[in-house]
Protein backbone atom coordinates (compact mmCIF):
# COMPACT_ATOMS: atom_id res chain seq x y z
CA UNK A 1 0.00 0.00 0.00
CA UNK A 2 2.02 3.33 -1.22
CA UNK A 3 0.72 6.29 -0.29
CA UNK A 4 1.12 10.31 -1.87
CA UNK A 5 1.97 11.87 1.31
CA UNK A 6 4.64 14.64 1.21
CA UNK A 7 5.80 16.29 4.57
CA UNK A 8 4.95 20.06 4.20
CA UNK A 9 7.55 22.45 2.78
CA UNK A 10 6.97 25.58 4.99
CA UNK A 11 5.01 28.65 4.01
CA UNK A 12 6.57 28.57 0.62
CA UNK A 13 4.66 25.11 -0.24
CA UNK A 14 2.00 25.57 -2.55
CA UNK A 15 -0.89 23.54 -1.04
CA UNK A 16 -0.14 25.89 2.58
CA UNK A 17 -0.40 29.22 0.54
CA UNK A 18 -3.58 27.74 -1.02
CA UNK A 19 -5.62 26.94 2.45
CA UNK A 20 -3.87 30.77 3.57
CA UNK A 21 -6.11 31.81 1.04
CA UNK A 22 -8.97 30.31 1.50
CA UNK A 23 -9.03 30.71 4.85
CA UNK A 24 -8.42 35.04 4.01
CA UNK A 25 -10.68 35.16 1.21
CA UNK A 26 -13.38 32.93 4.35
CA UNK A 27 -12.49 35.71 7.00
CA UNK A 28 -13.03 38.94 4.65
CA UNK A 29 -16.26 37.55 3.44
CA UNK A 30 -17.27 36.85 6.96
CA UNK A 31 -16.27 40.75 8.19
CA UNK A 32 -17.67 42.62 5.03
CA UNK A 33 -21.01 40.63 5.85
CA UNK A 34 -20.91 42.74 9.11
CA UNK A 35 -18.84 45.62 8.37
CA UNK A 36 -21.71 47.96 8.27
CA UNK A 37 -22.77 46.97 11.95
CA UNK A 38 -19.29 47.50 13.39
CA UNK A 39 -18.61 50.72 14.34
CA UNK A 40 -14.80 52.33 15.56
CA UNK A 41 -14.22 52.40 19.66
CA UNK A 42 -11.69 54.97 19.56
CA UNK A 43 -10.43 53.80 22.83
CA UNK A 44 -10.73 50.44 22.53
CA UNK A 45 -13.22 48.03 23.74
CA UNK A 46 -15.00 49.05 26.96
CA UNK A 47 -13.77 46.56 30.08
CA UNK A 48 -15.95 46.98 33.24
CA UNK A 49 -13.49 46.42 36.36
CA UNK A 50 -15.06 46.42 39.71
CA UNK A 51 -13.78 48.64 42.25
CA UNK A 52 -12.11 46.53 45.63
CA UNK A 53 -14.73 46.56 48.27
CA UNK A 54 -14.16 45.52 52.39
CA UNK A 55 -17.59 43.60 51.78
CA UNK A 56 -15.73 41.45 48.74
CA UNK A 57 -12.64 40.77 51.02
CA UNK A 58 -15.23 39.76 54.02
CA UNK A 59 -16.98 37.93 51.48
CA UNK A 60 -14.02 35.75 50.07
CA UNK A 61 -12.59 34.95 53.45
CA UNK A 62 -16.19 33.31 54.07
CA UNK A 63 -15.75 31.43 50.72
CA UNK A 64 -11.83 30.28 51.04
CA UNK A 65 -12.88 29.17 54.55
CA UNK A 66 -15.35 26.67 52.95
CA UNK A 67 -12.79 25.77 50.24
CA UNK A 68 -10.06 25.34 53.16
CA UNK A 69 -12.75 22.98 54.91
CA UNK A 70 -14.20 21.07 52.03
CA UNK A 71 -11.50 21.24 49.73
CA UNK A 72 -8.18 20.98 51.24
CA UNK A 73 -9.54 18.68 54.20
CA UNK A 74 -6.34 16.76 54.07
CA UNK A 75 -3.83 20.03 53.97
CA UNK A 76 -6.46 21.00 56.98
CA UNK A 77 -5.48 17.20 58.47
CA UNK A 78 -1.66 17.51 58.05
CA UNK A 79 -1.71 20.43 59.46
CA UNK A 80 -3.69 20.05 62.93
CA UNK A 81 -2.30 16.88 63.17
CA UNK A 82 1.17 18.35 63.36
CA UNK A 83 -0.04 20.58 65.97
CA UNK A 84 -1.19 17.80 68.06
CA UNK A 85 2.25 16.38 68.03
CA UNK A 86 4.51 19.56 68.57
CA UNK A 87 1.95 20.27 71.28
CA UNK A 88 2.13 16.83 72.81
CA UNK A 89 6.18 16.57 72.65
CA UNK A 90 6.67 20.29 74.23
CA UNK A 91 4.54 19.08 77.00
CA UNK A 92 5.99 15.96 77.73
CA UNK A 93 9.97 17.83 77.55
CA UNK A 94 8.30 20.80 79.51
CA UNK A 95 7.69 20.32 83.75
CA UNK A 96 4.29 20.82 84.24
CA UNK A 97 4.83 22.55 87.37
CA UNK A 98 6.01 25.18 85.30
CA UNK A 99 2.56 26.83 85.57
CA UNK A 100 2.50 26.73 89.51
CA UNK A 101 5.56 29.10 90.25
CA UNK A 102 4.41 32.56 91.98
CA UNK A 103 6.29 35.34 90.12
CA UNK A 104 6.17 37.53 93.45
CA UNK A 105 9.44 37.48 95.93
CA UNK A 106 9.92 38.82 98.95
CA UNK A 107 12.51 42.17 99.40
CA UNK A 108 12.91 41.22 102.55
CA UNK A 109 16.90 41.08 103.23
CA UNK A 110 16.65 38.97 106.32
CA UNK A 111 15.12 36.14 104.48
CA UNK A 112 17.30 33.14 104.85
CA UNK A 113 19.28 30.50 102.69
CA UNK A 114 15.72 28.35 102.33
CA UNK A 115 13.87 30.99 101.04
CA UNK A 116 16.65 31.60 98.51
CA UNK A 117 17.20 28.74 97.36
CA UNK A 118 12.98 28.38 96.81
CA UNK A 119 12.94 31.89 94.81
CA UNK A 120 15.82 30.27 92.43
CA UNK A 121 13.49 27.41 92.21
CA UNK A 122 10.30 29.79 91.44
CA UNK A 123 12.71 31.65 88.91
CA UNK A 124 13.67 28.25 87.04
CA UNK A 125 9.99 27.55 86.91
CA UNK A 126 9.22 30.49 85.28
CA UNK A 127 12.13 31.17 82.98
CA UNK A 128 10.53 27.18 81.75
CA UNK A 129 6.97 28.80 81.10
CA UNK A 130 8.16 31.56 79.29
CA UNK A 131 10.18 29.03 77.12
CA UNK A 132 7.37 26.90 76.45
CA UNK A 133 5.01 29.79 75.74
CA UNK A 134 7.99 31.14 73.02
CA UNK A 135 8.45 27.76 71.47
CA UNK A 136 4.53 27.42 71.08
CA UNK A 137 3.89 30.69 69.65
CA UNK A 138 6.65 30.37 67.35
CA UNK A 139 5.71 27.09 65.73
CA UNK A 140 2.28 28.01 65.74
CA UNK A 141 3.62 30.88 63.70
CA UNK A 142 5.56 28.69 61.25
CA UNK A 143 2.80 26.18 60.83
CA UNK A 144 0.32 29.00 59.83
CA UNK A 145 3.39 30.99 57.17
CA UNK A 146 4.12 27.71 56.00
CA UNK A 147 0.32 26.32 54.89
CA UNK A 148 -0.73 30.12 54.20
CA UNK A 149 2.37 29.96 51.79
CA UNK A 150 1.67 26.81 50.25
CA UNK A 151 -2.35 27.42 49.23
CA UNK A 152 -1.79 30.88 48.80
CA UNK A 153 -1.38 30.85 45.02
CA UNK A 154 -4.56 28.42 44.72
CA UNK A 155 -6.38 31.23 47.00
CA UNK A 156 -5.61 33.97 44.78
CA UNK A 157 -6.88 32.43 41.44
CA UNK A 158 -10.30 31.88 43.19
CA UNK A 159 -10.23 34.95 44.46
CA UNK A 160 -9.14 37.19 41.10
CA UNK A 161 -11.80 34.57 39.41
CA UNK A 162 -14.18 35.72 41.52
CA UNK A 163 -13.18 39.34 41.87
CA UNK A 164 -13.23 39.47 37.71
CA UNK A 165 -16.74 37.42 37.54
CA UNK A 166 -18.31 40.40 39.63
CA UNK A 167 -20.31 38.05 41.98
CA UNK A 168 -22.79 38.92 44.61
CA UNK A 169 -21.98 42.52 42.84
Amino acid sequence: MTTDWTPCAGTNDPIVTKLADQVLAEEHHNISLHQPSLTLQPNGLHVRQKGFSPVDFVLQCFRLSRITFIAKRKTLFISFSLLVIYFGLMASLFSPTMTTASACFSKDENSNITSCTGNVQEDVKIRENICFLTFVILYTGMIIVCSSAILFSSFVKVFKSEHRNCKFC
